[in-house]
């Protein structure tokens, strides 16, 4: 192993990213057998969000420093985890020895960015894995009538949680350290955007699955907000610029699977930021130095 030497990196947030310690760790609201927990009307939310601050009972924190048992995101310190980013640039090339090559230092999220973390729901394109047939196990023609409750729709995934999320749009700057050559490191951010473009076909792929259905299997204005998603992910994916940081794409895109049968995304949710139209935790990353 040769020498470290110290580059410095541009991280942009293209949708919303989320990162969140272990469950044990949310925060809950006051009820009258637990007082330690947070009012409602001090969730910080997205201007323009649909949250509604009253119907929330737990919180999922983004990663902070520090011991807290309670919601206080006004002395939060937020930060990306250095595992996390070097999991992401990691992937495809190194196994098993987790890439001694590079140190990543957590992103430290200082006070302006750290004014981009808000509370807000999870939306999920709901019912996609149930296929709509006849007893015969014949696929219903477009003129037969779907149960309300049946149909594909984007709704609330659990209506009382809230997540914290760093918003997208953000620009964050940040160090790491790598002892090989400048070849190599070019070869590892390469390796790690073809691996993340794969995953995005993966997306794509089942949505298009999804789109190819009849008009009556979707609520009012699922589709074409679905086709919207589709086409804005595309973009993306064809640029070949982005990463994956954080939870929620499902299981189905969070792993490249090679096993036929499992690449049948049918029963995987697809989670979706409102705010952008795209699955979360899409970002861009440059070496800047």
């Amino acid at each position: 192993m040769g020498k470290f030497t110290r580059y410095k990196f541009e991280l942009n947030t293209v949708s919303s990213v989320i990162l969140s310690p272990r469950s044990n760790m949310a925060f809950f609201v006051n009820t009258e057998s637990y007082s330690e927990g947070f009012d409602t009307k001090e969730i910080k939310t997205y201007m323009g969000d649909e949250l509604k601050r009253e119907g929330i009972k737990v919180i999922y924190p983004f990663y902070q420093y520090g011991m807290y048992t309670k919601y206080k995101y006004q002395n939060a310190q937020f930060y990306i985890p250095g595992s996390s980013l070097k999991g992401v640039l990691c992937q495809g090339i190194y196994k098993g020895n987790g890439c001694p090559e590079l140190m990543m230092d957590d992103l430290v999220l200082d006070n302006a960015i750290g004014k981009k973390v808000f509370v807000r729901n999870l939306y999920k394109v709901q019912n996609i894995g149930i296929n709509k047939k006849n007893n015969q196990g014949v696929l219903l023609d477009s003129d037969i009538k779907v149960k309300e409750e049946s149909k594909v729709n984007l709704g609330v995934f659990f209506d009382n949680v809230g997540v914290e999320m760093l918003c997208n749009g953000v620009t964050c700057n940040g160090e790491f350290y790598f002892s090989d050559s400048d070849k190599a490191l070019n070869n590892l951010l390469s390796s790690a955007i073809e691996q993340t473009s794969k995953k995005m076909r993966k997306m794509l792929k089942q949505m298009e699955d999804v789109l190819l259905r009849s008009d009556n299997e979707f609520t009012k204005g699922t589709k074409e907000y679905l086709g919207n998603v589709y086409n804005n992910l595309r973009v993306l994916q064809e640029e070949k610029e982005c990463l994956i940081l954080g939870g929620y794409k499902g299981l189905f895109h969070s792993i490249l699977i090679s096993n036929e049968k499992m690449m049948n995304g049918k029963n995987s949710g697809i989670f979706i930021d409102k705010l952008t139209n795209l699955p979360h935790g899409l970002i861009k990353f440059k070496i800047i130095t």
